[in-house]
């Protein structure tokens, strides 16, 4: 008889098994090898000044959240994106390493993809047996919901700001026009526009930073449930005072550097 192309239930899985640790390994690999080094942080005065008036002008003038009829698709384009890849935090975390390794200038991707990644990691062992006998079923979702709308908030608010960017280097023009239309900050909208022009890529760094911390400060911090059911509870506390929910990424090397990513041996501050 004559073998057929149908895999045995055996093979199907040992097919998947090895799939699946090809593309860890792959990943693994590329996100070991991903290294983005600051020598120091430094912001030019001249620069600050002018993103100060700037700023004074936007507020100032309201300007109207204009758009062109060319316009509509690329709104409705990135919309639909943003949602599709913020279906989890596996997709989330993918998208943002993805976009780094395409525009490596964005630094903030690189950034986020660790913390998404983090998070993520946060998230496996709320659903796994690991913290089984110390927090209720009740309270690891309680803690899961705010880990996954905290990282959906971000990713909602900043993605698209990405996607804007990317469009505009492929074009070679600014979108950023657009962006009060994903209700993205003036803030950030004129740091965009700064950036588009000087690719100063610390000081959009330290701008997304900040805005985002803001964002969530806005939209899930100040949410009375994640109040009530998160950050006044005895848990949260008790991490807080052990400084266990902080992220520690490798900082330095022997010559000083500032460095975001991972080392072989890396110096942990």
């Amino acid at each position: 008889m004559e073998r057929t192309n149908k895999l045995s239930p055996f093979e199907s899985v040992f097919k998947y098994i090895y799939e699946l640790g090809k593309n860890k390994y792959q990943s693994l690999k590329l996100e070991t090898l991903t290294t983005k080094q600051w020598k120091e942080l430094k912001f030019d005065e001249s620069s600050i000044v002018n993103i100060q008036k700037e700023l004074n002008k936007a507020y100032l003038s309201k300007r109207p959240n204009y758009k062109l009829s060319s316009d509509e698709n690329i709104i409705k384009e990135i919309k639909s994106k943003t949602k599709q890849l913020n279906v989890n935090n596996i997709t989330r975390t993918k998208a943002y390493f993805d976009f780094y390794i395409k525009h490596p200038e964005i630094h903030w991707a690189f950034l986020a993809h660790m913390v998404s990644r983090n998070g993520g990691w946060n998230m496996t062992d709320l659903k796994g047996s690991l913290l089984n006998g110390l927090l209720e079923t009740k309270e690891k979702d309680n803690f899961f919901l705010f880990l996954e709308k905290a990282n959906w908030t971000i990713f909602n608010d900043a993605f698209p700001q990405l996607l804007l960017y990317e469009r505009s280097k492929l074009n070679d023009k600014s979108y950023f026009h657009l962006l009060p239309h994903f209700n993205v900050s003036l803030f950030m909208t004129t740091l965009w526009e700064a950036f588009y022009h000087c690719r100063n890529s610390q000081l959009l760094t330290v701008s997304l930073i900040i805005n985002e911390q803001q964002h969530l400060e806005q939209h899930v911090m100040k949410k009375h449930n994640f109040m009530e059911n998160i950050l006044n509870s005895w848990e949260y506390k008790l991490q807080e005072l052990f400084q266990l929910t902080q992220v520690v990424f490798p900082y330095g090397n022997k010559k000083k550097n500032m460095s975001v990513g991972r080392k072989k041996s890396p110096k942990l501050y």
